[in-house]
């Protein structure tokens, strides 16, 4: 019944519309995802959102937007070398075509809020503290992509971006629902009083939302029940976990995935170099940067040299080279217990570059996420975020009336919130909380 088993077949084409185009020319379905994609409204506000330094705070460093269109190279580099390689050709024809790849790679972070993972956090709070019912709540960014692609883009009027089914599925990196992913939940309250105060270790679970399953069900329709329950299956829990993890993703989702991740730490360890964050020897070195330097240098010799270095064609050089390394080094990992290519394969990053990838992950966490300016940076977002949410809670006229939904009030709430900019944000904080700073009749 289904061309399940051919990669770009119909079945992987399809979209959840039924639209079939019919055009003697037209583009490959993929390329048309892409290009849906690129002209979205979300895509467009990824440039004034922070990917992990303030957008806005120096015009070197790189948005959510920049960051999405390296993931993007980084990814088509992977297939293309994959290719190239003829490793396990017989799994080459899984490979995702350039417009998939990229489709995937560039709304992989579409539904991320202002503030990045703070503002992320801020949103997953407040919606619990709604008057909602327990199956409506939550935030999640991974979770938020996926509602604006197939919903709140404006593309068509009730399937979003109408996406193709293998494109939906690439953009599913945790296949559970966010009411089954909580294991528990640390009793706090909007009561115990600023909501800053208890959101700096509150973590929203990887998932989607509840009122998402059937996405995910169509994204995987036509596999067997054995592939459909080991692409949901979790990792066990503990008693410290606050909710579960799921253990598996798609082939295209796995390369989006690691390439984000070579993306997130080679590049940020770049702005973090450029920014001063990142030093080697004195007061301001760290074990961190020791031991990744003494990681790098026996097998990529002259690349430490060249990241500390003043020129800034040595470092774009050395910088370079670890993503080509990384790219070089992934490897197709097939899973024993799945029979279809999609769910059975995933692509990942093995021996020595693996290695080099950690101790760069670690100077990351130690010498940039930690670093008091951006705690200082993350508490102001989560403040900025969650004073606007709960205003637009208690008052939900706040909210453009094209922006609200009143079937769903408080969804539509954090729709509007998470969408914003991290301009936009400060813009509306100040308009409703700081005095004499804004006037009622600018155009928001």
């Amino acid at each position: 019944m289904f061309d399940i088993d051919c990669p770009d077949g119909a079945h992987w084409q399809a979209r959840r519309s039924g639209t079939v185009e019919t055009d003697a020319k037209k583009p490959e379905a993929w390329e048309r995802d892409r290009a849906r994609i690129i002209h979205s409204f979300a895509f467009r506000r990824m440039q004034g959102k922070m990917q992990i330094f303030m957008s806005g705070e120096n015009d070197y460093i790189r948005t959510r937007l920049t960051h999405s269109l390296e993931v993007a190279q980084i990814a088509g580099g992977i297939v293309s070398m994959l290719k190239k390689s003829g490793e396990k050709s017989e799994y080459i024809k899984w490979l995702p075509s350039q417009n998939l790849i990229e489709s995937i790679c560039l709304a992989h972070d579409i539904g991320h809020p202002p503030y990045g993972h703070g503002g992320e956090r801020s949103l997953d709070y407040c919606h619990q503290q709604s008057s909602v019912g327990a199956t409506c709540k939550g935030f999640e960014g991974n979770a938020q992509t996926l509602r604006i692609v197939c919903r709140l883009e404006s593309h068509t009027r009730d399937y979003g971006l109408d996406l193709t089914r293998r494109t939906i599925l690439g953009l599913i990196k945790y296949p559970i629902c966010y009411s089954d992913a909580l294991h528990k939940r640390p009793g706090r309250s909007r009561s115990m009083g600023a909501p800053t105060s208890v959101q700096g270790d509150w973590k929203p679970p990887k998932c989607i939302y509840d009122s998402d399953t059937a996405i995910l069900d169509w994204a995987i329709e036509g596999l067997s029940n054995g592939d459909k329950d080991y692409f949901k299956e979790t990792k066990p829990t503990t008693s410290e976990d606050w909710f579960k993890e799921t253990s598996h993703k798609s082939l295209d989702c796995s390369i989006m995935d690691l390439a984000d991740e070579i993306s997130y730490a080679v590049h940020d360890l770049e702005d973090g170099l450029a920014l001063g964050f990142v030093k080697r020897g004195g007061v301001l070195g760290s074990v961190a940067v020791e031991k990744m330097c003494d990681t790098i240098e026996p097998v990529l010799p002259g690349v430490v040299e060249g990241l500390f270095s003043v020129d800034g064609c040595l470092r774009k050089a050395a910088i370079g080279r670890l993503v080509h390394e990384m790219m070089k080094a992934t490897e197709f990992v097939k899973a024993a217990n799945s029979s279809h290519p999609l769910i059975a394969l995933k692509c990942e990053l093995r021996g020595k570059m693996k290695a080099i990838f950690d101790s760069i992950e670690n100077v990351k966490d130690e010498c940039i996420i930690c670093h008091p300016a951006q705690r200082t940076l993350e508490w102001r977002g989560m403040e900025v975020v969650s004073r606007l949410t709960f205003a637009m809670f208690d008052t939900n006229n706040l909210v453009p009336p094209k922006c609200f939904d009143v079937k769903s009030p408080e969804r539509s709430i954090v729709d509007f919130v998470s969408g914003m900019t991290d301009e936009y944000a400060v813009r509306w904080f100040e308009r409703l909380f700081v005095p004499r700073t804004r006037t009622i009749f600018e155009p928001m």
